[in-house]
């Protein structure tokens, strides 16, 4: 098993969350029911 296939996804993972939340705030179509 290699770490870097497992970190690959998770990175990827990070940096999409890291950038998805400020664009569907601004939409209203996600967390708009969380405070």
């Amino acid at each position: 098993m290699r770490p870097t296939l497992l970190w690959s996804p998770l990175l990827l993972l990070g940096v999409f969350a890291a950038a998805a939340p400020p664009a569907p705030t601004v939409n209203g179509s996600w967390p708009t029911s969380c405070p």
